[in-house]
């Protein structure tokens, strides 16, 4: 089984998750193994539909009121709770922020191998292979990950996704994870104003450097990037650095 991890923001389903789901099924498919997806805290059920639609009929809901808001002891543990019980062969999860803060401890928890960012994922000689770059791009390593699951993280607007079709499902509910295990929890989130859309779910990204000189000018690319289906504004390092646009 192919199990993958679905990161819900502000009630909706990441693009870069269906993305991951999306690659599941394709290489699921070539494996002839089952896929499955799971989420954690406050789940809309009506978007059940669209994950069983890219090929997953089985949605485990780990429901506790501490996953409400991420933390990643309670997500690590409620997470490999779920991997011990059903013993996926491969846990997948989006390389956003979160997937890159979660799979390390995951990986801990469940003493197996992790493969980070890639942007291949094939099945060969009966494995799966993950292949990702290496010295800040400039090269490519295929590895294959021994012992079960093998746990990956896939980059956002790499995998393409699937073609939905109707299908049906079925949501597994979980109680997912003690109170007492959370050490540190997340009080308040606030979001950047301006911040309507993350580069990591955006179809375009309208980006500027040091050459746009000040903070005002980046104002011409969020009323470009607001005329545009699904863009969002990015900048270079040297912009952020120089303090006119937030991280």
């Amino acid at each position: 089984m192919i199990l993958v991890f679905l990161e819900v923001r502000e009630g909706r389903i990441k693009k870069s998750s269906l993305e991951a789901l999306s690659e599941g099924a394709r290489r699921a498919g070539e494996m002839g193994a089952p896929l499955a997806a799971v989420v954690a805290g406050t789940f809309d059920p009506a978007q059940a539909s669209d994950v069983h639609a890219l090929g997953a009929p089985t949605l485990y809901h780990l429901e506790s009121p501490e996953l409400d808001r991420y933390s990643t002891q309670g997500f690590a543990q409620a997470l490999a709770g779920l991997a011990s019980e059903i013993k996926p062969g491969a846990v997948w999860m989006s390389a956003t922020a979160m997937g890159r803060d979660l799979a390390p401890r995951l990986a801990a928890k469940l003493k197996c191998g992790l493969a980070s960012d890639c942007t291949k994922v094939a099945f060969a000689g009966g494995r799966l292979e993950y292949t990702r770059p290496i010295f800040a791009g400039k090269a490519l390593m295929t590895v294959a990950l021994k012992g079960e699951p093998s746990l990956a993280t896939l980059r956002p607007n790499v995998f393409s996704l699937g073609e939905a079709k109707a299908a049906p499902g079925e949501i597994v509910r979980k109680p997912a994870v003690d109170a007492g295990a959370i050490k540190a929890r997340v009080e308040e989130t606030q979001k950047e104003q301006g911040a309507a859309l993350d580069v990591t779910e955006a179809e375009i990204v309208v980006s500027g450097g040091r050459g746009l000189k000040s903070a005002e000018s980046f104002e011409l690319l969020r009323e470009l990037a607001a005329i545009l289906p699904r863009a969002a504004v990015g900048a270079s390092r040297s912009a952020v650095d120089s303090g006119w646009i937030g991280h």
